[in-house]
């Protein structure tokens, strides 16, 4: 059964592989390809500001949110694991401080979507995009 889609939004190829992070007030996608190729992205979506990586073991995207005890990290990848720039903590892929001032903290994951474009723009009207 085909049911043509009434929120057609052209800014990516409708076929683009995309990661959406959304709530019920805004979301944002970013693609794949971006992900892939940044590693790492530190960003804010709506009210939440979040870190989303490749993660080279499972070959998928994660995403965490950066808000420890009120304070917003970033993140870079060194030698697979993250590191936040504010304390030079290490932490695993599972969101986990092994290493660091916040040894034994965990990074709450946040739900990413994993759509076709098309599928996701169709049902969620207030959508961005990453943007390098």
């Amino acid at each position: 059964v085909f049911s043509p889609i009434k929120n057609k939004d052209q800014r990516l190829h409708v076929k683009d592989l995309i990661v959406g992070v959304s709530d019920d007030k805004v979301g944002k996608v970013f693609t794949l390809e971006d992900v892939k190729q940044d590693k790492i992205i530190n960003d804010v979506v709506g009210d939440q500001d979040v870190v989303v990586f490749w993660d080279m073991v499972l070959n998928t995207v994660r995403g965490f949110s950066r808000n420890i005890n009120g304070d917003i990290l970033n993140f870079r990848i060194e030698n697979k694991v993250l590191v936040d720039d504010q304390t030079s903590t290490r932490w695993d892929l599972d969101g986990e401080a092994f290493s660091g001032e916040l040894r034994g903290l965990k990074l709450t994951p946040i739900p990413l979507e994993n759509y076709f474009w098309f599928c996701f723009a169709a049902f969620n009207l207030n959508i961005s995009i990453y943007n390098k």
